[in-house]
């Protein structure tokens, strides 16, 4: 239901532009057994730059990552963090130019 709440808020938003997803997933964090609640978890060989490479596009800058984990200087495990990592990967969509 959620799925398709946002969906139709981003049609309304984007009449002449939005194209639908070709697939879509949903989890509930809270009750999944592999998320842990969802934090961000350190081992004890963990180095600084290692949560950076989640910041990193992938697939030749076709796939993004955004959220507490992917923050970088701020908020790594936190609401700021996801904010500003959001901003980040919308910023860095919004500079492709179109094609």
């Amino acid at each position: 239901a959620a799925v398709k709440e946002v969906l139709s808020e981003l049609q309304m938003m984007f009449p002449d532009t939005f194209e639908p997803p070709v697939a879509t997933a949903a989890s509930s964090w809270t009750t999944s057994p592999f998320s842990g609640g969802c934090y961000p978890y350190t081992s004890v060989d963990t180095q600084p730059g290692d949560f950076i490479k989640f910041a990193e596009p992938t697939h030749n800058g076709r796939v993004l990552f955004a959220g507490d984990t992917c923050a970088v200087g701020v908020g790594l495990g936190y609401v700021e963090g996801a904010m500003a990592a959001g901003e980040r990967a919308a910023d860095t969509i919004i500079a492709v130019p179109p094609s």
